[in-house]
């Protein structure tokens, strides 16, 4: 049987490495620009 796991189990995530990209106006965006906002990633392979 596998143990319960608590709140205190749980790793809190760190912060992302130093990337940016180019919004579609061409603007470069990085991870700092967007914190505390709501990001959707859209992950997707063909």
């Amino acid at each position: 049987m596998t143990p319960p796991s608590y709140v205190s189990d749980v790793i809190l995530p760190a912060p992302g490495p130093g990337r940016s990209w180019l919004n579609t106006g061409g603007k470069a965006v990085t991870l700092a620009d967007l914190r505390g906002k709501i990001v959707l990633l859209d992950f997707w392979k063909s």
